[in-house]
């Protein structure tokens, strides 16, 4: 497991990815999961895209109907379709060796995914680990928390004088058949020794510490 995602990279699309199409490909080890699985060691992988729906199938709806609110409806009938696919993936592997990977944390779980013993997902950027009814939900944290900092003893500052460190966060997942998965979060822990933490402040352009 730990051989194949070193040489791999497994994900499921997220907000900031809806100008991404879904069939986009990134190259042979990157592997978008949405309702496709792959083998992890003796694990199955799977994803779903709950947003992000390409904008131009969104469009098109509305050109045809002219009216935005049945482009809600259209997209929430497309979102259960997609959902009920998702089932039918799950149902046809082993739903207790199989890990589910969103944007959002997935509801009504027990009733469309039963069986299920993991769930990742990620979208608000602070690690959980909650188990509901037996089956796991786990917030990956944040790869990308940006610290605004000063370099230490600044009387004065200016625009050109603010860095950034990145202060997030990650876990490691390891999985036994016998005790089932491990879930270890860890954080960069980034070196604050000549560096002031700057609040409430941020500037886009703004270097990162090297």
């Amino acid at each position: 497991m730990r051989n194949n995602f070193a040489e791999n990279t497994y994900g499921a699309r997220g907000r900031w990815d809806s100008r991404l199409k879904h069939d986009r490909n990134f190259g042979d080890r990157c592997h978008h999961l949405h309702l496709s699985p792959c083998p992890v060691g003796d694990l199955a992988i799977v994803g779903e895209t709950i947003d992000g729906i390409d904008p131009a199938w969104e469009a098109s709806v509305e050109a045809k109907t002219g009216d935005p609110a049945r482009v809600a409806i259209a997209r929430r009938e497309y979102m259960d379709r997609r959902r009920a696919k998702l089932s039918e993936i799950v149902a046809a592997q082993s739903p207790e060796r199989t890990v589910v990977v969103s944007h959002y944390r997935l509801t009504k779980t027990q009733t469309f995914l039963p069986g299920v013993p993991l769930f990742l997902f990620g979208h608000i950027h602070r690690f959980e680990d909650i188990t509901y009814r037996g089956q796991r939900f786990v917030n990956v944290s944040a790869l990308d928390k940006k610290v605004m900092v000063t370099r230490k003893g600044l009387r004065r500052t200016g625009p050109g004088d603010f860095r950034h460190l990145n202060d997030g966060s990650y876990v490691v997942i390891s999985h036994d058949a016998r005790a089932g998965f491990a879930i270890e979060p860890r954080r960069f822990d980034p070196d604050f020794s000549d560096w002031d933490r700057v609040e409430g402040i941020f500037h886009s352009s703004a270097t990162e510490v090297e």
